[in-house]
């Protein structure tokens, strides 16, 4: 399987919209969209500030990612759901 680095392909980004990159702790989805939650600025606008790694990263809210998993409905995403939706009860319950 072909997995362009970035350094040297850059022109294998013209209209890629998501990008799946492997790194040393997993998968890092990075999305252009994310419906039915919107696009890029959208998202930022309702994002989550968290420190990750000694800087502070913006993600998705919790409430996005559940509204982008529902309507994706790949195996994946649905089985990811119910543990998201978990997180999400038990932020509820803590708050």
């Amino acid at each position: 399987q072909f997995k362009p680095s970035f350094l040297t392909y850059p022109e294998e980004l013209d209209g890629i919209r998501n990008i799946y990159l492997e790194t040393d702790l997993g998968i890092l989805d990075i999305l252009s969209e994310a419906q039915p939650a919107g696009d890029f600025e959208s998202l930022k606008t309702r994002a989550v500030e968290i420190p990750l790694y000694g800087f502070q990263c913006k993600v998705i809210s919790i409430e996005n990612l559940i509204k982008v998993k529902e309507t994706i409905k790949r195996p994946k995403d649905l089985q990811n759901l119910i543990k998201i939706k978990k997180v999400k009860d038990l932020d509820n319950i803590s708050s």
